[in-house]
């Protein structure tokens, strides 16, 4: 009876001791394993980092988006507010910047420029009334400040070095530059003229056709830059709208782009990304 249970006791010590050497044999993983199981973490880490700097692009963009609605908004009411009285004169469709159409309207606006809620952003516009129209139609560019952290009235309203020289336009003027547009796809856009007066484009910046020098048709188009297609020649491809309406030979254009250096010596030139968010277009009553 004894031998019986020994051998019973034996039998169930070899069990115990194969159940023990297997658990003991799947409790690790392989070298191959573990090094696939990096792998698959690794890409998914990757995958889910490249995730954020397109939302932030994104989220960034929606909010500008939205800023530029509303600066666009108030600066078309201020412009109403303050067009009573100032002479806007009629000049058949072409376009020019608000200080230079009518310098009274402009100092009645200038100091509001910048938005008082969000020195970022700021606002500068261009003016233009058909003949015998009661009304005269803007074109606010929304700017956001890309190389400094704020705008400051005390640079970026003025002219420097001379206040009475208009040779350097205000960082929150529009310039104007001669342009010559060509179709197609994509259409281009080919600065003219003396490099200091386009040194400002860049990527982003938005293109308004003042004065196409012809039929006047083309006056009023937007385009916003896209690539420098040849720094030679002064040619940038257009990112927006795609399609030119017609070839521009030698057009008068109002261009804001980048930013002064500093904005109390031109000299320096310009640095920084296009200060253009968008472009908007609305009409107010003058006399």
């Amino acid at each position: 009876m004894g031998q019986v249970h020994a051998a019973a006791d034996r039998a169930l010590e070899r069990r115990l001791r194969r159940r023990v050497s297997s658990a003991a044999r799947r409790r690790g993983f392989s070298f191959t394993e573990a090094l696939f199981a990096v792998m698959i973490l690794g890409i998914g880490g990757v995958m889910v980092a490249a995730i954020f700097p397109v939302a932030i692009r994104q989220t960034q963009s929606n909010f500008e988006d939205s800023k530029a609605a509303s600066i666009a908004r108030s600066a078309v009411n201020l412009l109403q507010a303050s067009v009573d009285g100032a002479e806007v004169p009629a000049e058949n469709g072409v376009l020019r910047p608000v200080r230079d159409a009518s310098p009274e309207l402009w100092h009645r606006v200038k100091g509001q420029l910048i938005a008082a809620s969000d020195p970022r952003f700021a606002w500068t516009a261009l003016i233009r009334r058909d003949d015998n129209a009661t009304t005269a139609q803007v074109f606010l560019f929304i700017l956001r400040s890309r190389n400094r952290p704020v705008y400051d009235p005390r640079t970026d309203l003025e002219h420097f070095p001379d206040a009475n020289d208009d040779t350097n336009p205000a960082t929150l003027e529009p310039r104007l530059v001669s342009v010559e547009v060509t179709s197609g796809s994509p259409g281009l856009v080919r600065f003219r003229g003396e490099e200091e007066q386009f040194s400002a484009a860049a990527e982003g910046s938005y293109v308004v056709i003042c004065n196409d020098q012809e039929t006047g048709a083309a006056n009023g188009s937007i385009y916003r830059l896209g690539n420098e297609s040849d720094a030679a020649s002064n040619t940038w491809q257009i990112a927006s709208p795609g399609i030119v309406p017609e070839n521009l030979t030698s057009a008068t254009a109002a261009l804001v782009g980048r930013a002064y250096a500093n904005p109390a010596d031109p000299s320096r030139g310009y640095e920084g990304l296009a200060q253009d968010v968008a472009v908007y277009t609305s009409f107010i009553k003058v006399n």
